[in-house]
């Protein structure tokens, strides 16, 4: 009888392998009518993304759907789904999965080289209420089956199931430390290494914002196939996080490196047009005034006040100058000079702290002014407000609350728009172990007039104001500079630039590697 058992079970695992349909690696919606019939505890459902294997009462249903008008029912815990025999292994698991009534399931997914024996669950996540994506990393080529499981029986439901393929066993693929990273670029790459026969076909680095890149993601493709390599990935946006692979497909599929994780650098701060301290009295009222008042500061413009005026009291002063503007309760106000280039946002002190503000803007010098903001003021820190208009040309700063406020360092910066200053970028001269010459030109100056120039240097990244720099008097032509404080034995990138209301404009960027520190 064992005997006889034993041939009967290869004669199954035999009609098994020679003829269900391997998995096409395409995504499966369960939109046919084969995932209607489930009648025992093993159905085999041949559907054309290859034969399935699922339980009794697991078929597709209507009553919610991630896409079309069905998805995949799980009723009844146990072996609530298997998927067709993976030929080229698995690479990464998608699936959305849902339960819309009753009380909390979880989905656990396990592999098999063979059909008969499982893994440990390589994934467990608790089903949300509404439509959500999982993905899972298996990337591993001897991988030929993946089942899905319930913990408990009840109405579980999964669409659009995708399984990429698993690549090559004899290829090895890793993923390079990612630098020079800018504000929308970044230097990553990877090693593709080969043991046995296999042939690389392609490969290059795949990136996304949501984590477990794919080459279905963005991705940038380079020549060669074995070694080490780096590319360029452009076209990123300022400040993001992004997950990044690099990839080399073969004819058995694509195999994946390590997943690295960089963000992208931040954008350079607008330009302020003036930062306005209320320290000068020749440039406030002494005494509150009960109707407009208008008072011209050099390089600024002309002020208006109501309701305001010069104020010592050091209790409101969070900056320990010597004055700062009080605004009188119910409906005194500041309003700014002209604004000429537009407004990217405002910052202020308030001395008190729960003051009633509204931040009103205009578009014609003041004589129309909208509600853009209504705030409650916060204590020793900046308020800040985002305008980001470009039509704004004057700010009203009105305190609408029955108790007074008072106001400090008030900021405006410039929306930066038109074309941004020329710059060149001059090579390094002197180099030692903490300082260096160099320099660079500004061919143009853009849109708008500039307003500062010099060097910006950082030791990991491209360099951007943010980091070391230094200035130099603006203006168009050939400029020097000395680099100081610079760390010793250490790769320094720089590069010039120049600022004007436009933006900033920056020159190539070149390194060099200062000399070793001496015991």
């Amino acid at each position: 009888m064992k005997i006889r058992f034993n041939f009967l079970l290869l004669g199954i695992l035999f009609f098994q392998f020679a003829f269900a349909q391997s998995y096409t690696y395409t995504a499966e919606s369960f939109e046919e009518t084969v995932w209607d019939i489930a009648t025992n505890n093993s159905n085999a459902i041949a559907s054309a993304t290859g034969t399935w294997t699922t339980a009794k009462s697991n078929i597709r249903s209507s009553t919610t759907a991630q896409q079309g008008t069905y998805s995949f029912y799980i009723a009844a815990k146990g072996n609530a789904l298997i998927s067709p025999q993976l030929l080229h292994g698995a690479g990464v698991l998608t699936f959305y999965m849902a339960k819309p009534t009753g009380g909390g399931r979880s989905i656990m997914v396990s592999t098999s080289t063979d059909n008969i024996t499982w893994s440990a669950d390589i994934d467990v996540v608790s089903v949300p209420t509404d439509w959500t994506p999982r993905r899972v990393e298996i990337n591993n080529p001897d991988v030929r089956y993946i089942r899905f499981q319930t913990n408990s029986n009840g109405s579980v439901y999964i669409d659009n199931v995708k399984i990429t393929s698993g690549g090559s066993k004899d290829v090895s693929v890793t993923t390079s430390k990612v630098s020079q990273i800018a504000q929308t670029t970044a230097l990553v790459g990877g090693a593709v290494n080969v043991s046995g026969n296999s042939v690389i076909l392609s490969r290059g680095v795949c990136w996304n914002t949501t984590g477990f890149p794919d080459v279905t993601s963005d991705k940038i493709e380079t020549a060669g196939n074995i070694g080490e390599f780096t590319v360029t990935i452009a076209n990123l946006n300022i400040g993001t996080n992004y997950y990044a692979k690099a990839f080399a497909v073969t004819s058995h599929g694509v195999n994946y490196g390590n997943e690295v994780i960089f963000t992208t650098r931040s954008g350079d701060a607008p330009l302020a047009y003036w930062v306005q301290n209320f320290e000068n009295a020749a440039h406030l009222p002494s005494s509150n005034p009960t109707s407009p008042v208008e008072i011209n500061v050099p390089e600024q413009g002309t002020w208006i006040y109501k309701g305001a005026y010069k104020s010592t009291n050091p209790l409101y002063i969070q900056d320990g100058s010597a004055m700062d503007l009080r605004l009188t309760k119910n409906g005194s106000y500041v309003i700014t000079p002209m604004l000429e280039d537009g407004v990217t946002g405002l910052s202020f002190w308030e001395g008190r702290g729960d003051r009633e503000l509204s931040i009103y803007t205009s578009t014609d010098g003041g004589s129309q002014w909208a509600l853009h903001q209504s705030l409650t003021s916060v204590k020793r820190e900046a308020n800040i407000v985002l305008i980001n208009n470009s039509l704004v040309n004057r700010i009203k700063i009105v305190n609408e609350g029955d108790g007074d406020a008072d106001i400090d360092n008030l900021s405006v910066t410039v929306l930066p728009a038109g074309t941004v200053p020329g710059v060149t970028t001059k090579i390094a001269e002197n180099v030692g172990k903490t300082t260096a010459l160099t320099g660079g030109e500004v061919t143009s100056t853009g849109y708008k007039m500039v307003v500062e120039r010099g060097i910006v240097w950082a030791t990991e990244s491209v360099p951007l104001l943010a980091d070391n720099r230094t200035i130099e008097l603006a203006g168009l032509g050939v400029f020097t500079t000395q680099l100081t404080n610079l760390p010793a034995g250490k790769q320094i990138f720089y590069r010039a630039y120049a600022r004007s209301r436009a933006g900033t404009g920056y020159g190539e960027t070149l390194s060099f590697i200062t000399q070793p520190a001496t015991i």
